[in-house]
């Protein structure tokens, strides 16, 4: 018995599941080898190739619990569209996304420090800044042919 192409796991699994309780005294490692012949392949089949379920009510219960997360998944995508004309929740075009309270703060800023600076020349423009809190002593380092900021308490 092959899953359908249209056809749903979950249907499949009823289905599946209806016909292995017709069959007497199956054996379980046929049952779960059927079950992975004929479902089509998906994360589910590979989750089973890699690792396989030792009995039918564990291979059963891995497909259920797959079946209700690709359920859920589904759902949440569903949930997540919205028709053209429903209004966006974020503000309305033109206005900025500053956060309301906050005072009008117009912060210069100094350009960017170059990608191509050495690290010297970028210790000092943030000394420069007075962003650091400690001082900082450079110490060049023979061991790793590099140079290493160490701080130090005044």
């Amino acid at each position: 018995m092959r899953q359908k192409e249209e056809e749903h796991l979950g249907q499949y699994l009823a289905h599946f599941t209806d016909e292995v309780r017709a069959i007497p005294d199956v054996h379980p490692s046929l049952v779960i080898q059927a079950f992975m012949i004929g479902i089509r392949p998906s994360r589910l089949f590979w989750l089973l190739v890699e690792q396989p379920p030792t009995t039918i009510p564990e291979m059963l219960q891995r497909a259920n619990q797959y079946v209700t997360a690709e359920t859920l998944v589904a759902e949440k995508r569903e949930d997540q569209k919205r028709p053209r004309g429903e209004p966006s929740r974020g503000p309305p075009l033109g206005l900025s996304r500053r956060r309301v309270g906050r005072g009008e703060q117009n912060v210069s800023r100094s350009p960017n420090v170059l990608l191509n600076s050495t690290r010297i020349e970028i210790f000092l423009q943030i000394r420069e800044k007075g962003l650091l809190k400690t001082t900082v002593i450079i110490v060049a380092s023979t061991a790793t042919n590099g140079t290493i900021l160490r701080n130090a308490t005044t």
